[in-house]
C-alpha cells in the first residue's frame, strides 16, 4: 500500500498524514484517556514519568508534565465536568526537544481560565506557554493546546 503520496521534499517538509509526520519528526505520543472520577490517576503519573524516561525526556520537563497532568485533570476538570471523557495526549518531539500537550474533554463548553480554582490554574499558568482553547466539532467539545516549557 502506498500511504502517502508526493515528492521526498513534500513528503518531508509537509507531510499530510499523521503516521508520516510522526516518523519524520521522530516524535514519541502518549494519550491518557480518563472516564471516571474513579479513574487511576497515580497510575497515569507513573504513566507519564515512563514515558518521559524512555524518551530521555528531562527531569524538569517530566515534573511539569506531571504537575500539569494533576492540575489541569484531576482539580480543575474532573470536578467541573459532568460527564468525564477526557484525553490527555503528550507529544514529544526528539527533534526539536519539544513537548505539546492537547488535551480535549467535555460535552459542555469550558475554558479552564474561567475556572474557581485559580491556584491550580495559576500552577499550569507558570509550567506551560502558548495555551491555546478552542471548542471543537468532535466527540469532545473543548480543546487546550500547550507546550510545556
Amino acid at each position: 500500500n502506498i500511504y502517502e503520496e508526493g515528492s521526498p521534499e513534500e513528503i518531508f517538509n509537509n507531510p499530510q498524514k499523521e503516521k508520516t509526520r510522526q516518523f519524520i519528526q521522530g516524535f514519541k505520543v502518549l494519550n491518557i484517556n480518563i472516564d471516571s472520577k474513579l479513574y487511576d490517576f497515580i497510575g497515569a503519573s507513573t504513566e507519564i514519568e515512563t514515558y518521559c524516561q524512555k524518551n530521555q525526556i528531562p527531569y524538569k520537563i517530566a515534573y511539569h508534565l506531571q504537575s500539569v497532568f494533576e492540575e489541569l485533570c484531576m482539580q480543575i476538570l474532573v470536578p467541573k465536568l459532568e460527564e468525564i471523557n477526557i484525553n490527555f495526549k503528550i507529544e514529544y518531539y526528539q527533534k526539536d526537544q519539544k513537548t505539546i500537550v492537547t488535551t480535549k474533554y467535555g460535552k459542555e463548553i469550558f475554558d479552564i481560565k474561567d475556572t474557581d480554582n485559580k491556584l491550580s490554574l495559576n500552577i499550569i499558568e507558570n509550567f506551560v506557554e502558548d495555551i491555546e482553547y478552542k471548542q471543537i466539532d468532535e466527540d469532545y467539545l473543548n480543546q487546550l493546546v500547550f507546550t510545556i516549557k
